[in-house]
């Protein structure tokens, strides 16, 4: 059983964590409202005016534009999938130890699939 102390000071303790919530929420709102308005008074001051927003989006409709966009970003994606391969086979080459360790606790009599450490199939069964 607790103390009235005891009781008193977790309640004090409750409401501090209610208060530093409290002005959490305030900061955090408060900041997006704040840049918000900002953003709004940078759209009031070029509304009706033809600025550099527009030319831009002009130059990326265009069918040139848009392939020097594309072929780099295709060149991203490989390289992402690329990454994304080694990345798959190391993790393969450090998971196969720890399992093939764990599968021969189960099962002593356990033989080897004869795979590659990377996962892969073997050369002479392809």
């Amino acid at each position: 059983m607790k103390s009235d102390a005891e009781l008193r000071h977790e309640r004090w303790v409750l409401g501090l964590n209610k208060g530093f919530d409290t002005a959490k929420q305030l900061i955090k709102w408060g900041g997006i409202v704040w840049v918000a308005s900002y953003a709004r008074d940078a759209i009031t001051s070029l509304a009706g005016q033809t600025t550099l927003a527009d030319i831009a989006v002009s130059v990326l409709v265009s069918a040139s534009t848009r392939e020097k966009i594309a072929y780099p970003l295709v060149v991203l994606a490989l390289i992402w999938g690329w990454c994304e391969r080694k990345l798959r086979r190391d993790k393969i080459k450090v998971m196969s130890r720890r399992i093939g360790h764990l599968e021969s606790q189960l099962d002593l009599g356990r033989s080897s699939s004869q795979l590659t450490t990377t996962g892969e199939t073997r050369e002479e069964d392809k």
